[in-house]
């Protein structure tokens, strides 16, 4: 597991995980957006049937239609990204735990040496905090 080909192509293939399921996910959002429309439009038309409505009358119906549409669409993107950044926080002592053993796992198996375990140590510092550039001040 030392060579860097493995894992590039581990992150390769979870990068194109990734993708496939949001792909799925706005596939679904695609979906419902075009049968909420096409209710909609089945519903101004009745309501314009049921009370005589002009066009004016049903273009301002349907404007009031798709703006009520949109706000409910609106606030359930909010509460699934309020959801996801609560189930995140949730994670995220459980995934700094992982993160440690997984360090640690690395550090005391493959290293054996002090000197591996010390520059190991200053390798994950580093990418924890990553050193600065120097700017052009």
């Amino acid at each position: 597991m030392n060579n860097p080909r493995v894992w590039i192509v581990i992150l390769a293939l979870v990068c194109f995980l990734a993708g496939v399921a949001a792909g799925l996910v706005g596939s679904e959002y695609a979906r419902r957006d075009v049968a909420a429309q096409r209710d909609l439009g089945d519903f101004v038309r009745r309501f314009a049937e049921a009370f005589d409505l002009d066009p004016e009358g049903q273009r301002l119906l349907a404007e009031r239609l798709a703006a009520y549409n949109s706000k409910i669409e609106s606030i359930k993107l909010n509460n699934e990204v309020q959801q996801a950044a609560e189930a995140h926080a949730l994670m995220e002592p459980e995934l700094q735990e992982a993160g440690k053993m997984f360090r640690e796992d690395i550090r005391d198996i493959l290293l054996v040496t002090d000197m591996e375990r010390a520059k190991f140590d200053r390798m994950m510092d580093d990418y924890r905090d990553p050193p600065k550039e120097p700017s052009d001040g």
